[in-house]
């Protein structure tokens, strides 16, 4: 299977060409010239509705595709990733809604997907969704291309972001940008560029962690921006504050049963944040 990007729509050209034949149908000289001038002024316009796509996404697009001029191969793991990276997010947030559907199309319309390549790059988004993909390996192939292909990929990603910003859909964009090499701080950067775009006036939202991952963080006192590898450090020195065999000869009934309650809390914490490290969810929130 190939990607065709084809670089420009026909849609403005056939409009020209179809003005033009209804101005001077018969004219033999006036009939070329307004035909030729139909078609270049509807390809002007092709590219500039393009452009206002692209625009829209901040993103991919036919347009900036060409312009990285990848290899059709390359294209396609691009295209195979953004898609299937759009349907973790959505899902990520609760139930995909109308809205991301429509993000998704109006990408495969800003990329010019023919009938056959949407209906792969709708399979792509349903094996994100539904956790089937191998982003960490695709992500690997990814990074060979580049800056660029990134930050156009986590553009038009942070969009699907915006449509139902909340923690888990966050924390699901930064663990994605995460696999491609890009730091936390440029995609809160560029989160919070799309954000204010995509809502003039509104507040960007500040990504965060899942509430039971937070917790969990919680529990172990560590701070939301800690790296999940702290964990076992902070539940080793926890432990070694809590353990009921701290608390002596002399210590009550309550006080034990309180020592044994925060070892299982400081346990479980420590069995969550490194099952999620291990094994970043595709589906975070409830369905």
């Amino acid at each position: 299977m190939s990607i065709h990007i084809q670089g420009q729509k026909w849609i403005g050209k056939a409009l020209g060409f179809a003005l033009a034949m209804i101005w001077a149908p018969t004219d033999p000289v006036l009939l070329p010239l307004l035909v030729i001038a139909g078609i270049c002024v509807g390809h002007i316009y092709d590219w500039w509705a393009m452009g206002q796509a692209a625009e829209r996404l901040q993103g991919l697009s036919s347009n900036t595709l060409n312009a990285l001029s990848l290899k059709q191969e390359d294209t396609q793991l691009l295209l195979q990733f953004t898609f299937g990276a759009s349907g973790r997010i959505a899902k990520a947030g609760g139930l995909v809604s109308q809205a991301h559907i429509s993000c998704a199309e109006r990408l495969m319309e800003a990329v010019d997907l023919d009938p056959t390549d949407r209906r792969h790059a709708i399979n792509w988004f349903e094996e994100g969704k539904h956790g089937r993909m191998d982003f960490a390996g695709l992500a690997r192939s990814l990074r060979n291309l580049g800056a660029k292909p990134r930050d156009l990929l986590m553009a038009t990603l942070c969009h699907f972001a915006t449509i139902n910003p909340n923690r888990s859909t966050v924390f699901e964009l930064k663990q994605i940008g995460g696999l491609l090499g890009a730091s936390t701080a440029q995609l809160n950067q560029m989160f919070a560029r799309v954000k204010s775009s995509s809502s003039p006036g509104a507040a960007p939202a500040e990504p965060g962690l899942p509430t039971h991952i937070s917790a969990a963080m919680k529990s172990l006192e560590l701070p939301e921006d800690a790296p999940l590898t702290d964990a076992q450090h902070a539940y080793r020195r926890l432990v070694s504050r809590y353990h009921p065999d701290r608390l002596g000869p002399g210590a009550s009934q309550q006080e034990i049963q309180h020592a044994q309650a925060k070892m299982v809390e400081l346990r479980e914490a420590l069995d969550t944040l490194k099952h999620f490290a291990a094994n970043p969810p595709a589906d975070n929130s409830p369905t």
